[in-house]
């Protein structure tokens, strides 16, 4: 019973909740101002890069906004509509302790592309992302996550999120942003019930019988090759070994038939492996790895016969 509960907390603090009985007060959903934050290319960054590259850093943070404002658009149905500022507006808001305001922000434009080093580290880690962190350096391994976070605007800038979605990719798909927001706006849900959480983990205990009766998608190139032969010994329920491609398609498409896994990397170094709905980006299931030390320094970012078993230990 104790790593059950374990296993459930891990769960809600992976999940980004902050549950409304702890320290931070419940903020007012009925006048409540959803802030968010149009990234523009560090011009920094930009007189460093050469033409092919410098086009398509532009180009990622004009898809960025575009995709955000859509999904925000399509999902937000809280109060007023929500604005769409640039970083020196959002700065005001926060300046003035704005009440029943929220700030949602990419760590990807805060952190990994704040300023040329920071953005070439980050790209290097992220096309090389199967390779051990060289020489073990510690400051390298948080370059590996990125986060899409709500915070109040109207408390610190170091302070709890007050919802947020860890990120599977640095470059982000149009079905990697379509999960975050899906994501954040569950957890303001939560909030919004007033949800404990004691409560939050009997949801987690109806949801995870529900992984029987729907297909696991699980991308080819995420699963360890140890386990491809002999998936089935290590997963009795519904899979489907497939492509990036077509997990895209579910998410895009909220197949109400199909759960994706995603392998999310944590600033620690380590990876985390969720299952979500692919309909309701509600999570199901979740698994993790050991950060690399010097002396095991691999990155433990493949899904292994372990992780597929504990996606299942909770569905009966």
């Amino acid at each position: 019973m104790k790593h059950f509960m374990n296993y459930l907390h891990a769960l809600i603090i992976a999940l980004g909740v902050v549950l409304p009985l702890h320290a931070q007060s419940q903020i007012n959903f009925n006048t409540c101002q959803l802030v968010v934050i149009v990234e523009e290319p560090n011009k920094k960054i930009e007189e460093k890069l050469k033409a092919p590259e410098l086009q398509a850093y532009q180009q990622e943070v004009e898809l960025y906004n575009s995709t955000i404002k859509k999904f925000i658009n399509q999902y937000w149905t809280l109060s007023s509509k929500p604005l769409f500022v640039n970083k020196q507006e959002a700065e005001t808001f926060v300046a003035k302790k704005t009440p029943d305001m929220l700030i949602l922000k990419n760590t990807k434009y805060t952190f990994n592309y704040s300023d040329y080093s920071s953005y070439k580290l980050s790209q290097k880690l992220f096309q090389n992302k199967n390779q051990l962190v060289e020489n073990y350096s510690k400051k390298q391994l948080p370059y590996r996550a990125t986060s899409i976070v709500l915070q109040r605007a109207d408390q610190p800038v170091e302070a709890t999120s007050y919802a947020s979605a860890s990120m599977p990719n640095l470059i982000q798909s149009e079905a990697d942003l379509m999960y975050a927001v899906k994501s954040v706006m569950l957890q303001l849900d939560y909030r919004k019930k007033g949800t404990s959480e004691v409560q939050l983990m009997k949801m987690y205990i109806n949801n995870a019988p529900h992984l029987k009766n729907i297909t696991l998608l699980v991308n080819e190139t995420d699963l360890d090759s140890t386990v491809t032969q002999d998936i089935k010994v290590h997963y009795k329920l519904p899979i489907e070994i497939t492509n990036q491609e077509n997990i895209e398609k579910a998410i895009l498409s909220g197949n109400q038939g199909k759960a994706v896994a995603l392998v999310i990397p944590n600033p620690d170094g380590s990876f985390s492996f969720k299952v979500f709905d692919a309909a309701t980006m509600e999570l199901l299931a979740q698994s993790g790895s050991i950060p690399p030390s010097e002396y095991y320094p691999e990155l433990n970012n493949k899904i292994k016969a372990k992780h597929l078993e504990e996606f299942t230990h909770y569905c009966d």
